[in-house]
Formats: structure tokens, C-alpha cells, sequence
């Protein structure tokens, strides 16, 4: 394995740390994508958390069964519950994320504003 550390003087030693935010983890082309790219990661290279808005679909064990990947939920519960603007820039700066990443259009819009 090459050494990183001339390619990212600014973390040092420390593993980039990513945030992957998606509306669930229902059955979608996205949710397949997302899930097949955090078993490939090298997870000695990269931190990840992975964070669904909304909670209880089909596919929620398998993000969770993956090793090295904390998962987080929003546990958006209506429409205007605004709740999960509140608590993803919360989870953002507890994780110290350097890179956040956002499928679908409310996931790019909610990340936009907590990113801020």
C-alpha cells in the first residue's frame, strides 16, 4: 500500500472521514450504489458514516450488518418535521466529517444547509 501522507498533509496520519446522507435505505438504484460502495471501501483509508432521514425500510439491517461503518438515522417522522436539520450538523461536527456526500434531492437539500 503507498504511503498517503505526501497526498494529504492536512490530516496526518488520520483515516478521511466521509458522511454519506440519503433519504433510506429502501430497495433503489441509489440505496444499491451506496451500499455496494461502503463494502468497498478501504476502511483503513476512510472514517464513514452513512445517515438515512428516514428510518424502518427494507434494507436498514444490511447497512447496519456492514463492519466498520457507523450508521446513523434522522428519524425524520412527517413532512415539516424540521428535527433533522437540527441533528445532522449535530452529527456532523461529533464525527468531524471532511466530506459529505448526498444522494437524492432532499438529502442535497438538507445537506447544504447543515454543511454551512
Amino acid at each position: 500500500m503507498p504511503d498517503l501522507q505526501h497526498k494529504r498533509p492536512w490530516r496526518g496520519n488520520h483515516r478521511i472521514r466521509l458522511f454519506f446522507l440519503i433519504p433510506s435505505f429502501k430497495s433503489g438504484g441509489a440505496e444499491l450504489q451506496l451500499l455496494t460502495l461502503l463494502r468497498g471501501l478501504d476502511k483503513t483509508q476512510f472514517a464513514v458514516v452513512v445517515a438515512a432521514i428516514y428510518r424502518g425500510n427494507e434494507n436498514d439491517a444490511q447497512f447496519e450488518a456492514i463492519p466498520q461503518v457507523s450508521v446513523e438515522y434522522l428519524d425524520k417522522k412527517w413532512m415539516l418535521d424540521f428535527s433533522p436539520f437540527i441533528k445532522l450538523p449535530r452529527l456532523l461536527v461529533k464525527h468531524r466529517i471532511d466530506i459529505l456526500q448526498c444522494y437524492n434531492i432532499s438529502a442535497r437539500l438538507m445537506g447544504i444547509f447543515s454543511a454551512k
